[in-house]
């Protein structure tokens, strides 16, 4: 087991991802952070990082952490406008189209399409579903909340397709999720 590895399993953590982000030429994504902890690793050239304020340079084979929920920023430089990331996290009851993501990020559909791809190796929508599961998630577990407002709140129309999706997402319906039934 490697030092990583070490010191998850001491902490008990239930939920790793793993997200490789390759980008070159002028790119930044700012993040509302969702996770306990974030590790990142420079493999080639170099990224700015801001967290809570503080800025650094990471560069090829750093390493750092970035814990506690905080809102954060990696770019090529500090002064290209973050477009991919943040708006998702602002509203995820919006219904986002790809559409109406490429306009903000000031590119075409197929040009977001495909840098989105680039830098996250998911599509767009697909990018989106997981938040929505995932804050469904947090909501079921972490709230007294009904069935019918985490569907509200992670932009579902109705209470049934949201319990779809959960199913697909979790294996499981939400309330069995609640409750720690496992089907």
């Amino acid at each position: 087991m490697n030092p990583l590895e070490q010191v998850l399993s001491a902490l008990s953590v239930n939920w790793v991802v793993a997200t490789p982000l390759h980008a070159g030429g002028r790119w930044a994504l700012h993040f509302v952070e969702r996770l306990d902890l974030r590790v990142e690793v420079v493999v080639h050239g170099r990224a700015h990082v801001t967290v809570a304020g503080e800025s650094f340079w990471a560069e090829q084979d750093d390493r750092y952490v970035i814990a506690g929920r905080r809102p954060y920023r990696i770019a090529a430089d500090p002064d290209t406008p973050s477009v991919f990331a943040a708006p998702y996290y602002e509203d995820l009851r919006h219904p986002w189209t790809v559409r109406e993501r490429a306009a903000v990020a000031a590119v075409s559909r197929s040009a977001f399409f495909a840098r989105f791809g680039e830098s996250t190796g998911m599509t767009p929508l697909g990018y989106l579903y997981r938040l929505r599961m995932r804050h469904a998630a947090r909501l079921l577990r972490d709230t007294g909340g009904t069935v019918a407002s985490v569907a509200a709140a992670t932009g579902h129309r109705t209470e049934s397709a949201f319990c779809a999706a959960f199913r697909r997402f979790a294996g499981r319906s939400p309330g069995e999720y609640r409750t720690g039934i496992v089907t």
